[in-house]
C-alpha cells in the first residue's frame, strides 16, 4: 500500500510543475523563448504520463498482494479503454451526454 500511496501522491507533482512553468513565463526576470516553453510543457506531459503508468504498476500489485485479482485472470489497464486517458479515447468521467443533464439543485 505504501507504494501506491507514494506514486498516488507523485499525481500531484503535476501542479508544483505547472506552478514553476507560470513563474517562468509571468514572473522570471527573463522569459522563456517560445521553444523553450514548449520543452518544459513536453517534459511535464512526459513526465505525467510515466507517473500515471507508475501508479497503475502499483496498483496491479497492490491488487495482487491483496488477492483482490485472481492470478488466472490476466487484467490489462490498457483494455479499459476511457479509464485510460491515453488510450486515445478521452479522460475518465469526459462523458459526452454531460451537458443533456439536468443541473444539480
Amino acid at each position: 500500500m505504501e507504494q501506491l500511496e507514494e506514486d498516488m501522491a507523485g499525481m500531484y507533482n503535476l501542479q508544483d510543475e505547472l506552478y514553476t512553468i507560470l513563474y517562468a513565463v509571468g514572473d522570471a526576470p527573463t522569459s522563456p523563448t517560445e521553444d523553450e516553453l514548449t520543452n518544459m510543457l513536453i517534459g511535464v506531459i512526459d513526465l505525467h504520463k510515466v507517473r500515471y503508468e507508475k501508479m497503475w504498476s502499483s496498483w496491479d500489485q497492490f491488487q495482487k498482494n491483496h488477492k483482490l485479482v485472481s492470478d488466472n485472470v490476466e487484467t490489462d489497464r490498457h483494455d479499459l479503454g476511457e479509464t485510460n486517458p491515453y488510450s486515445g479515447s478521452g479522460w475518465p468521467n469526459d462523458f459526452n451526454s454531460a451537458q443533456d443533464s439536468e443541473p444539480m439543485r
